[in-house]
């Protein structure tokens, strides 16, 4: 047996002895006392023990506060909340477009979406400021945790510099890489700092947002801000399709195209041969990158068009 299981048990031993003396005596507050003392032991236990099993398969996240207004162990609540709803929208968001392909979901598509996420405020560290947030990691009939998914690439976009910010972006979803502008800039403004921490495998993902970095990460997502989204149709031979969630298309005049689809068009996608001509309907993202001073399209798979 564990130690943590050794002494689980010693303390239910111990409740069950003390709830034994109750049934003879009702009134005894010795034994109240030590039924109630033990009883919140093994819940905060077993609450301990689901974030250690929880961080070793990849489904615990920590959202850290720091600075001077959260350095007394409290953070103030309007500020709190003004920095968690947009960090939480990021988080929808980005699970939507894993999910369907975009980020504009209603009614029980993202209600499902939500609840398979399932995003929950599992454990307060040491300060009042370190969440612990944990999500369900459990793959989907495709092998792919839709957590893992929007943990993944929230971080990437986190940590993107100017020469892959564009692909980081276009992972998220326009709504995604907005909401996560707002994040760093309520973050910002409530004069904090800001760490997220994905404590999963021999990599563990990690981002500090300190000034500085709130900074850089705003003027970064400010140059994407503007994207234009239109949906269209493009037509052609396909070229390749792989499993990493790409199809490629050669299409008339634009050449050959890559076009992203999500983990609930995999079987659509599938359907598709190569050599053979299909159409498809497309989310057309238009990104200005700043660098080279021209409109580059992304494409994300909508359907598959008849």
């Amino acid at each position: 047996m564990s130690l943590p299981g050794e002494f689980e048990s010693m303390l239910i031993r111990q409740r069950d002895r003390a709830l034994s003396r109750l049934s003879k005596f009702p009134d005894d507050a010795m034994a109240k006392l030590l039924v109630h003392n033990r009883t919140q032991a093994i819940a905060d236990l077993r609450a301990e023990q689901r974030l250690v099993e929880s961080r070793k398969i990849g489904e615990l996240i920590e959202l850290r506060l720091l600075g001077p207004r959260v350095d007394q162990g409290s953070v103030p609540l309007e500020a709190f909340l003004k920095v968690l709803a947009p960090w939480m929208r990021a988080c929808r968001a980005i699970s939507e477009r894993q999910r369907y392909g975009v980020a504009k979901l209603t009614g029980k598509l993202k209600r499902a979406t939500a609840d398979e996420l399932n995003l929950k405020l599992s454990g307060v560290g040491v300060g009042s400021t370190r969440l612990l947030l944990t999500g369900n990691g459990i793959p989907d009939i495709t092998g792919n945790s839709l957590l893992y998914l929007t943990l993944q690439h929230m971080l990437e976009l986190l940590n993107a510099n100017s020469n892959n910010i564009l692909d980081a972006v276009d992972k998220v979803g326009v709504t995604g890489a907005r909401a996560l502008g707002d994040f760093a800039d309520a973050v910002n403004s409530a004069g904090m700092a800001a760490e997220i921490s994905w404590p999963f495998g021999d990599s563990p993902l990690h981002w500090i947002g300190n000034t500085d970095e709130l900074l850089r990460i705003k003027a970064l997502l400010k140059s994407v801000s503007d994207a234009r989204e239109t949906e269209i149709y493009l037509e052609g031979e396909v070229a390749s399709i792989s499993d990493t969630g790409r199809i490629h298309l050669r299409v008339p005049n634009l050449g050959r195209v890559t076009v992203k689809y999500s983990l609930n068009q995999m079987q659509a996608a599938q359907q598709l041969v190569v050599a053979t001509h299909a159409r498809l309907h497309v989310l057309s993202t238009a990104y200005f990158d700043p660098i080279r001073q021209v409109d580059v399209p992304k494409y994300n798979l909508l359907n598959l068009a008849s």
